[in-house]
């Protein structure tokens, strides 16, 4: 086996990829009686699979894991033939983001949950976050008179059409004026489930696993670290997205969350710490920059940080589009980031195959993926 390396590759260019993947089934009677859910796999490895689901008894052959390996070793020799040199950049330690964070969705996998779990972080520019705290706050003394803040779950259920509307128009605006950019994260947790049986399979093809049991994963025995993993999962992605930000503007910033509970905080917190750490290695991969910084995570009550009722605005409108229902997405779009060769208006999903995904909030379709 090749000795392990600590490089990691760049992610792929999203698009269709011919030949080179291929749909696989996996069934679980226990779960979904007859049902299939289908995942993708490189195209590399169907005949492994196909030997998995006619004959799971069946241990993978050690000549067809020798193979493999090579493969993903002359892979990892390419890419690190075609780096292109570092570059260092340094932060202006005087210019810095505000990035707020909410979430929209519950963590339940059963009957009743939301079917889909998303979050999104808004940038602000630190000189201008100021003014947008006071109009925001001006906007809830003129419209609701007696209210601290902002809370569209509840604005949603205001009687007086003109008052709902007229919030919803005012929160757009300002979120237009002020928010540099958006990226939104969002997770069908169907999919999600998926996913885990996706990489138990991955893991078990390169010889680091057991064959995976499905109905395990789909099953009641794991739903809580499942749920632990869905509330965290956007600790995780927020760094590296945020840090290339970062990094393209040559600013700093901070990220603040709405204050919840101690669990979830201590979890997030957690999670977060995790992906910081990593954060200076994963830029040079992703970003091809060597660049060192803090990038703090606070939670503050909504009450006090205006800047978060724009991001639970966003958050929320991206789980309407996702669910079919009526959204305000449309109306600040272009705020969201674009993604490779894509326009504006994009977010990560991940779609109910377990895929991860670009969605296009505007066309209301997925338009690349990112192949494993």
């Amino acid at each position: 086996m090749p000795e392990k390396s600590n490089f990691v590759s760049p992610p792929a260019k999203p698009g269709v990829y011919p030949g080179l993947i291929t749909e696989i089934t996996i069934r679980s009677e226990k779960i979904n009686p007859g049902l299939e859910d289908k995942i993708i796999y490189f195209k590399e490895v169907p005949k492994i699979i196909q030997e998995i689901i006619t004959n799971p008894s069946n241990k993978l052959p050690r000549a067809e894991r020798r193979r493999l390996r090579r493969l993903a070793h002359n892979k990892l020799k390419k890419l690190k033939r075609n780096r292109p040199s570092l570059r260092s950049v340094i932060l202006d330690s005087t210019a810095s983001f505000t990035f707020y964070v909410d979430e929209s969705g519950d963590s339940g996998l059963g009957d009743g949950s939301s079917e889909f779990y998303s979050a999104a972080a808004v940038a602000v520019k630190s000189e201008t976050a100021q003014e947008m705290s006071d109009k925001l706050r001006d906007l809830v003394v003129r419209l609701t008179p007696g209210a601290t803040e902002l809370k569209f779950g509840r604005v949603d259920g205001y009687t007086r059409n003109d008052l709902r509307e007229a919030i919803y128009r005012d929160c757009i605006n300002i979120f237009n004026e002020y928010v540099y950019i958006a990226f939104g994260f969002s997770i069908h947790k169907g999919g999600y489930l998926n996913e885990k049986a996706r990489v138990a399979m991955s893991m078990y093809f390169f010889g680091s696993g057991e064959l995976p049991d499905f109905d395990t994963i789909y099953g009641d025995s794991t739903k809580d670290i499942h749920q632990r993993n869905l509330l965290a999962s956007p600790a995780g992605y927020l760094p590296i997205v945020l840090g290339q930000l970062m990094v393209a503007t040559r600013r700093q910033g901070r990220i603040i969350y709405d204050k919840l509970n101690k669990t979830k905080e201590s979890l997030i917190n957690e999670e977060f710490l995790k992906m910081l750490a990593v954060l200076p290695r994963a830029l040079e991969v992703f970003t091809n920059v060597r660049c060192n910084f803090a990038l703090p995570l606070e939670f503050h009550r909504s009450e006090t940080e205006p800047g978060i009722w724009l991001a639970e605005l966003a958050a929320r409108e991206i789980n309407k589009t996702l669910s079919g229902s009526n959204s305000r997405v449309i109306d600040f779009v272009d705020k969201f980031g674009g993604a490779a060769d894509f326009q504006d208006g994009i977010i990560l999903l991940t779609d109910e195959s377990g895929k991860q995904t670009y969605y296009d909030l505007r066309t209301k379709s997925v338009v690349g993926s990112i192949p494993d």
